[in-house]
């Protein structure tokens, strides 16, 4: 009977972990069938530039996938206590970018507000160099900064939130000339976007309250097709790389390259060059 029961727990093991990796990989979609739990969120809480303090809570359930939102910056010359910074609580990890530019050695280590210090050095090392420090602790926290040198500090939590971004004052006085629904292809998408023709008569692109299936190396494309389909459709016409997608949910302006004529393009592609897979796309119906 003991056999028994330690081969049916072994096997319920085998199962977690398998349904795990196939959440985690979005294999089959099977991520985008059962999306996390809804939490809320209170988007007030990442205010710092370029991200837009909100009134409101959001509430939601389509994570994206994981990016760095700044913090702080600091730097200085020799020992030091910065101000104070507070990591968000639903940050997954935060990070300290350091530079030492000159000196022989730079030690940071996070301070609470009470003095103790929070885990191991953030820095411990020779100079010059740069490097990256990481700690999964939220809350509010100084650095406290020895060093015989001139040094830089640039503080960022990583977070898997929506990123919602107001209209560009620029973007208030031009124009739509294009909007359009999001649909899937070969991925989960969905939400809207709108073509802006600026004063100068350059275009700035704006994904609106939008999910794409999280991954990294994702990226905005033109799409010579006026609705392609599938991956295939896709691949076999032209298209261009309009930006980079590092964030996957909410409300987002995007620079068209000056080099990219719109009526050349028909439709907007969300493209994974490394796995060569389009996730998402949008067909744009260009004003003349």
């Amino acid at each position: 009977m003991k056999r028994i029961l330690q081969n049916l727990f072994g096997t319920l093991m085998v199962l977690i972990l398998a349904a795990s990796a196939a959440y985690s990989a979005n294999f089959a979609g099977f991520r985008d069938a059962f999306p996390p739990p809804s939490r809320t969120v209170n988007a007030g809480a990442i205010d710092r530039d370029p991200l837009t303090a909100n009134d409101t809570e959001n509430v939601s359930s389509l994570r994206s996938f994981p990016w760095w939102a700044p913090v702080k910056e600091f730097e200085g010359s020799g020992d030091t206590n910065t101000d104070r910074f507070e990591i968000d609580e639903f940050a997954l990890q935060w990070r300290a970018v350091w530079k030492c530019l000159s000196g022989e050695r730079l030690v940071v280590t996070a301070r609470r507000p009470n003095g103790d210090v929070a885990g191991q050095p953030l820095v411990d090392d020779d100079c010059p160099a740069e490097g990256t420090g990481l700690s999964v602790e939220a809350g509010e926290f100084a650095l406290g900064v020895e060093a015989d040198g001139a040094w830089e500090l640039v503080i960022e939590e990583q977070v898997d939130v929506p990123l919602v971004e107001p209209l560009t004052p620029e973007m208030d006085k031009g124009r739509v000339i294009a909007s359009a629904e999001v649909y899937d292809m070969d991925r989960k998408g969905q939400g809207t976007l709108a073509v802006y023709r600026l004063k100068d008569g350059s275009h700035m692109l704006r994904l609106e309250d939008f999910y794409i299936s999280p991954n990294v190396d994702l990226e905005i494309d033109v799409s010579a097709l006026k609705r392609p389909e599938t991956t295939d459709e896709f691949f076999e016409a032209r298209y261009e790389e309009i930006a980079l997608m590092p964030v996957t949910t909410g409300s987002i302006n995007y620079k068209i390259p000056d080099s990219i004529d719109l009526k050349d393009w028909q439709s907007i592609v969300v493209w994974c060059e490394p796995l060569q897979i389009a996730y998402a796309g949008a067909t744009l119906d260009m004003e003349s």
